[in-house]
C-alpha cells in the first residue's frame, strides 16, 4: 500500500483540513486486564495511554493522547469498543492500520462488529452545525459503499439516509421539492442510518456504515471509504445545485407515486400482493375499505421499513380496539425500526422493533427495545427495555432490561433488570457487575476464570 489513495490525491489539502475520531468494534478470548495492557504497549510509541472502564458508554471522553477500551454488549459476549479522541488525517490513518492489525492477530470481527468514523473540520468555515443535511444526502452514492461492504445494504443499524427525506404528507413531487429545499427538518433520532446526522450538532458527523465479518481484514477499502466521507461531509457546505434538485425531483416522484399505491383499498389491491388485509378479523372489503383512510399510513410505515420481499405469507389484521396491525403466521426478514406492531406466531430475522409485542415467535439477529416478550425464543438478539416472560427462551442474547419472568437465559450477557419469578439464569450468562466483568478465557493462562453472579 502505497500510504495514499491516489483517487483522492488532488483533493490532498481538504483531506488533512479533517480531523477523525475511530470508534472500533472487534472481539477478542483475553481477559479484560490484558487486553488494556497489551493495547497500552501496543501504543506506547505514540505515548497515547488507554483507559479501560467495564461499563457500557462510560461517561469518559476520549481525547488526543487519552483514549479507552470498554464493553460493547450490543454485540454479546467479549466484543470490546475501542474509543479514539479526535486526530489528524494523517494520524488517523496510521492508527487504523495498527488497530487493524492488532485484531487481525489478537481478535476477530464478524456480522454484529461495525466502525464508525467520526469526522470534523480545523477550518472555521466548516463548523459541522453550518452543515446543510440535504445536500449531504443528495450528494452520497451509497453504491460506492455496498460495492465494498455489500453486507451494509439494507443494515438495521446503518440505514441508508435516503429514507430521511419526507415523502408521504405531498401531493406531488414538485411541491415537495419546493418546500423540502427550504430547509430539511431532521429526525430526532438518527443513530440508525449510515450517517448520524444529529451528531452535528455536536461538532461532528458519525459516519456508520462500515462493518461485518472480517471487516479489519479490508484495510484499502476503510482507508478509500474514509477518504470518500471527508469530501462527502465537505459537499454538505456547498450550496445546492440545479442537479441537486434533479435528484431530489425523482427521489421524491418515485416515493410519492409509491406511496399513491396505498390511496383506496382497491388500489392497493390492484397494485401490492402478497400481504393479505383484515380489519378486526374481518376480510370483507366493504369493511377494510372504509376503515382504509385509518390504516393505510400504519400499514405503509410497516412496508417502507421492509427490505423489498422481506415478508412471506402470514396475515395483516388491524386491531381497532388497540389501534395497531396484528402480524400473524409470517416470515420476516429484514424489517427496520418497525414501531407498534403486534407479532404473532412469526418467525422473524433481523429486524428493529420499538413498542411491539411478540407472542410466540422465532426471533434471530434482531433488536428489539421497549417491547412485551411472550413465549418466544430469541437467537443473537439485543433486547433493551423489554418485559420477557411466559416461557420465554433467551440464547446468546444481550438483555438490558426490563424485567424478565417465568423464563430461561443461556449464554450471552444480562446487563441490567428485573429478575422476577421462576427465571432461570444458566451458569453462560455473563452478569456484566464489576466483579464478574469480563471474566474470559485468557490464552495465556489456559483457565477460565469464574463467574460469580450478584443480584443486581
Amino acid at each position: 500500500m502505497d500510504g495514499f489513495n491516489k483517487k483522492f490525491i488532488d483533493n490532498w489539502s481538504l483531506l488533512t483540513q479533517a480531523d477523525i475520531g475511530w470508534e472500533i468494534e472487534f472481539f477478542t478470548d483475553y481477559s479484560y486486564i490484558k487486553l488494556l495492557e497489551m493495547l497500552n504497549a501496543y501504543f506506547a510509541d505514540s505515548e497515547k495511554f488507554i483507559w479501560g472502564f467495564s461499563t457500557y458508554h462510560s461517561s469518559f471522553v476520549p481525547t488526543a493522547d487519552s483514549w479507552k477500551i470498554e464493553p460493547d454488549w450490543s454485540g454479546g459476549n467479549n466484543m470490546v469498543e475501542f474509543i479514539t479522541g479526535k486526530m489528524s488525517y494523517v494520524e488517523a490513518r496510521i492508527v487504523l492500520i495498527k488497530m487493524l492489525k492488532f485484531i487481525d492477530i489478537n481478535g476477530w470481527t464478524d456480522d454484529n462488529s461495525s466502525i464508525h468514523i467520526n469526522i470534523s473540520f480545523k477550518d472555521q468555515n466548516l463548523q459541522m452545525e453550518n452543515m446543510n443535511p440535504l445536500k449531504l444526502i443528495l450528494s452520497l452514492n451509497e453504491e460506492v459503499i455496498y460495492q465494498k461492504f455489500p453486507n451494509r445494504r439494507n443494515n438495521i443499524y446503518c440505514q441508508s439516509i435516503s429514507w430521511i427525506i419526507p415523502f408521504t404528507d405531498f401531493p406531488d413531487a414538485e411541491t415537495a421539492v419546493n418546500r423540502i429545499s427550504t430547509g430539511l427538518i431532521l429526525p430526532d433520532d438518527t443513530k440508525y442510518y449510515g450517517v448520524n446526522l444529529q451528531k452535528k450538532n455536536l461538532g461532528w458527523l458519525e459516519w456508520r456504515y462500515i462493518g461485518g465479518k472480517d471487516y479489519h481484514q479490508k484495510v484499502d477499502d476503510i482507508l478509500e471509504l474514509m477518504d470518500y466521507f471527508i469530501l462527502i461531509t465537505k459537499t454538505g457546505f456547498d450550496p445546492v445545485t440545479e442537479e441537486d434538485n434533479i435528484k431530489l425531483f425523482s427521489y421524491l416522484d418515485n416515493n410519492i407515486a409509491w406511496y399513491a399505491q396505498y390511496s383506496t383499498y382497491d388500489e392497493f389491491l390492484s397494485n401490492i400482493e402478497g400481504i393479505n388485509i383484515q380489519y378486526d378479523g374481518e376480510g370483507d372489503i366493504s369493511v377494510i375499505s372504509e376503515n382504509w383512510p385509518n390504516i393505510k399510513d400504519k400499514l405503509f410505515r410497516i412496508i417502507k421499513m421492509s427490505k423489498a420481499g422481506s415478508i412471506k405469507g402470514g396475515m395483516f389484521n388491524y386491531n381497532s380496539s388497540k389501534g395497531r396491525f396484528e402480524i400473524v403466521d409470517a416470515v420476516i426478514q429484514d424489517m427496520y425500526t418497525v414501531k407498534e406492531v403486534d407479532f404473532i406466531e412469526c418467525k422473524i430475522y433481523n429486524i428493529t422493533a420499538h413498542r411491539a409485542v411478540f407472542a410466540d415467535c422465532e426471533i434471530e439477529a434482531s433488536h428489539i427495545w421497549n417491547c412485551e416478550i411472550h413465549g418466544t425464543t430469541l437467537n443473537k438478539c439485543k433486547i433493551t427495555g423489554c418485559k420477557v416472560k411466559n416461557n420465554s427462551e433467551l440464547d446468546d442474547c444481550m438483555f438490558d432490561g426490563e424485567s424478565i419472568e417465568e423464563s430461561v437465559m443461556k449464554n450471552g450477557v444480562f446487563r441490567s433488570g428485573k429478575i422476577l419469578d421462576n427465571v432461570e439464569i444458566e451458569a453462560s450468562v455473563k452478569m456484566a457487575n464489576k466483579s464478574a466483568f469480563w471474566h474470559v478465557y485468557d490464552p495465556h493462562s489456559k483457565k477460565v476464570n469464574p463467574i460469580k453472579k450478584k443480584e443486581l
